[in-house]
């Protein structure tokens, strides 16, 4: 069969098993890339039950700006880490997935125009599909996003089945958009993302972290604002600064939080309008350095009296998937 696979990263793992992840971390450090090692390992979450933020589990917004973007079914690479959260890296899915067909007829003798084996006569197949609203998603939201051919050939039954190198397979797709109004053809609209902190994040309390967020279309006057506290009215919203003024596409600012609490929230609004982004959940600024957990649930932080604070959160991280 023959497969269109898409993902937001450039580099696909070449199985969904477990030795096929590793070959891929392997892959990735071969490839010189930032914040990889040998001794890193990857499993997979097809569930967003899983990787719901309130959960606090495992960092998404690496590749989501908001948990409410997350697929079903789509296969999420998460970055296994003893000590602080998992990660997750990037997403594979299948466009979509068509069984070649199979030959009318080989050449049964090598020939001066054809060797054994060859195909003679190729078979024509068509196949359609139509691709539900979470795939539409992820071919059309911001940021970078790869495709890349993936070819399986199976024997059926008893028949031996090869492809010579003399053979070629011709293949011709293409996408067709049914688009309600021109808007896909006109200019950028004004957005505004939140990077971070977009939640989960352990900040330490006295360190200079950065605000970073990016815009899209014609925004460049900005509030940055924070709250504490669950589900904040707008009357708990605090000033870090008011009309700040950026063109920058991605833009960093930098801040240092002042008081700590495990329910934090940022929120970036066009200072002329009513746009604006949030922290897809809550993150959290410590008073110490967040230390190693001793199970994934023991978090133990180093508070400035030398004192130590323990916190059991109770909560399990999901178990490896066997692809």
């Amino acid at each position: 069969d023959f497969a269109i696979l898409l993902s937001d990263q450039p580099f696909f793992p070449k199985d969904i098993t477990n030795e096929a992840l590793k070959a891929f971390v392997d892959t990735l450090v071969n490839q010189n890339q930032p914040g990889w090692d040998e001794d890193d390992s990857l499993y997979i979450v097809d569930d967003c039950d899983f990787l719901s933020p309130a959960d606090n589990v495992i960092y998404v917004f690496n590749v989501m700006s908001d948990s409410s973007e997350c697929v079903d079914d789509v296969k999420y690479l998460v970055k296994y880490n003893d000590a602080e959260m998992d990660t997750v890296v990037s997403y594979v899915d299948t466009l979509f997935r068509v069984l070649l067909p199979d030959p009318d007829s080989l050449y049964q003798e090598t020939t001066s125009e054809g060797h054994k084996g060859q195909v003679f006569f190729p078979g024509i197949t068509t196949y359609s599909s139509v691709l539900d609203t979470g795939r539409i998603f992820l071919l059309t939201d911001y940021g970078d996003h790869y495709i890349v051919p993936r070819f399986s050939f199976n024997q059926m039954g008893e028949q031996p089945l090869f492809f010579s190198r003399y053979d070629a397979i011709d293949i011709k797709s293409f996408i067709t958009f049914r688009v309600a109004s021109t808007g896909v053809l006109g200019p950028t609209e004004n957005d505004i993302v939140l990077i971070r902190p977009n939640g989960g994040e352990n900040l330490v309390l006295g360190n200079e972290d950065e605000i970073i967020w990016a815009t899209y279309g014609k925004v460049s006057t900005f509030d940055v604002q924070y709250a504490i506290g669950a589900n904040p009215s707008e009357d708990d919203w605090q000033p870090i600064i008011l009309n700040y003024v950026s063109n920058d596409s991605v833009t960093k600012y930098p801040w240092t939080w002042q008081s700590a609490d495990n329910l934090y929230r940022v929120r970036i609004k066009d200072s002329n309008s009513d746009l604006q982004d949030i922290s897809g959940w809550y993150f959290s600024v410590n008073a110490g350095q967040l230390g190693n957990t001793s199970d994934g649930n023991e978090v133990i932080n180093n508070t400035s009296d030398g004192n130590k604070v323990i916190t059991n959160s109770k909560i399990k991280k999901p178990g490896k998937l066997s692809w």
